[in-house]
């Protein structure tokens, strides 16, 4: 992760910050409590006012107020002398504080609380809005921007249209290089790979059954009772399976063939997966596989309940395993860009669906009425390839609430994750649901850049590269 400060407006250079050090940061950012970033245009205003009056109307201050002032408190220049801002910080002080103010800034250190709450807001812009469209309109399986007439693809499918198919296949064996690993066929008595010689390769993704190889997921194969069967080949791209069957996790997969040669990686009895009393064979099976896919649930995996995706798409669009399926006119990761036709006079998805109405959270989305103005600092959330974050959330395994801060069970009640490798994803849903964040990054002080790299460490390579 990385936060650069915009340079322009006088204020600081670039900063980058450790992984770690970002997220303490922005953290604090998000609830509104980031000391020294508005100090100074306060200051720069009442230093304005001030030399105004000393110098009469032939007099002018070099610190006009601009939008976060010229530097950081503390420089010792706000466009004048140390002298006149120790002068103007007195000023400050004899100003009257609102009760709920000195209410809620009563344990901060110094003056930054105050000064937050009490600085000269700046006026509500609407976001811009493109009316600039896609080639082949993304392949019916993107989403295009309509600020950049790009397409973001979900996972199985790449390229500027997303018309090239991608795959990540089901796989025994860690990868040698490469972003997705090489389609093998599954070598059910092989255990030791290339990588180490005595070393068992558990890949999470090795498959004794069916491979929806978008996203390396096993499933009971087809000629089973409870197999999954693709779509159609004439389907168009996309589409759902015929029958989503059920799944075939890593602890469920079988410890030997048909004919009893034992596998180098199975756990179960090859009778109690596809035997008569087998999990994908029969309706009360003897034992129970793990629904370990975000959005399955039940005792046998065939209820279906609300999947993560960050801000819930906004309630403009479908959520597919984290990545944002966006209504016709928005875009972007959470859905919250609207395009020069989007119809807003619709109630969101929200409303048909309550139990997502408390993670559907876009001040920066809204019309601001005549009159409407902001707190600074204002953040701008960037837009990456699918590669760098939802990408990462589909390509997630070893259960539903892996990767993310939260998830839903199958009962549709929101349920809080806590794992530290869980963080990231909610701070980045932190930043799209907070008042500050801004959709027109030529207004921004702050830039974020989305990328769930813990989802990576932590749960996505031990699919297929542990190794490299």
């Amino acid at each position: 992760m990385a936060i650069q400060r915009r340079p322009a407006r006088s204020r600081a250079g670039g900063l980058l910050l450790p992984p770690l050090g970002a997220v303490l940061v922005l953290g604090v950012l998000a609830i509104s409590k980031w000391k020294g970033a508005w100090v100074s245009q306060r200051a720069g205003a009442q230093l304005q006012g001030h030399a105004s009056q000393g110098m009469g109307s032939g007099g002018s201050s070099s610190s006009s107020s601009s939008s976060l002032g010229s530097s950081r408190t503390g420089s010792g220049k706000a466009g004048s002398s140390s002298g006149d801002v120790k002068q103007v910080g007195e000023q400050q002080l004899r100003q009257p504080v609102a009760p709920e103010i000195e209410q809620r800034c009563q344990l901060a250190v110094g003056s930054w609380c105050t000064e937050y709450y009490m600085q000269a807001e700046v006026p509500g812009r609407m976001a811009p809005r493109g009316n600039k469209t896609c080639s082949l309109n993304c392949n019916q399986v993107g989403v295009c921007s309509a600020l950049s007439g790009l397409c973001s693809c979900p996972a199985g499918w790449t390229g500027f249209n997303c018309l090239h198919p991608m795959k990540r296949h089901c796989t025994h064996k860690y990868r040698d290089w490469g972003f997705e690993p090489p389609k093998l066929a599954p070598n059910f008595t092989e255990s030791n790979g290339p990588h180490a010689p005595n070393r068992f390769q558990n890949t999470v993704s090795h498959c004794a059954g069916d491979c929806d190889d978008d996203v390396a997921a096993c499933w009971c194969p087809a000629n089973t009772t409870y197999g999954r069967i693709p779509a159609p080949i004439d389907a168009p791209p996309g589409a759902p399976p015929t029958r989503r069957g059920r799944p075939l996790p890593q602890y469920c997969q079988p410890n030997s063939t048909a004919d009893g040669t034992q596998t180098g990686w199975g756990f179960v009895d090859y009778q109690d997966v596809f035997g008569p009393e087998g999990w994908c064979m029969a309706a009360r099976p003897r034992i129970k596989c793990e629904c370990y896919l975000d959005g399955l649930g039940g005792e046998l995996c065939d209820q279906s309940y609300e999947q993560f995706c960050l801000n819930q798409c906004n309630g403009r669009g479908e959520c597919l395993h984290g990545y944002c399926k966006c209504d016709p006119g928005w875009h972007g990761i959470d859905c919250a860009h609207q395009s020069a036709f989007a119809d807003a006079s619709q109630p969101g998805r929200e409303a048909q669906r309550p139990w997502t109405a408390e993670h559907v959270h876009t001040p920066a989305a809204r019309d601001f009425p005549p009159g409407a103005t902001r707190k600074r600092p204002l953040i701008f959330v960037y837009e990456l390839p699918g590669d760098f974050a939802t990408l990462m959330l589909q390509y997630r395994r070893a259960g539903g609430g892996s990767c993310t801060a939260r998830m839903y069970n199958d009962a549709n009640d929101t349920l809080l994750s806590l794992s530290l490798y869980n963080l990231e994803s909610g701070f980045v849903e932190a930043l799209l649901q907070s008042g500050h964040r801004t959709l027109d990054p030529e207004e921004a002080d702050y830039f974020y850049v989305p990328v769930l790299t813990s989802c990576w460490i932590e749960h996505v390579r031990w699919a297929c590269c542990l190794h490299a």
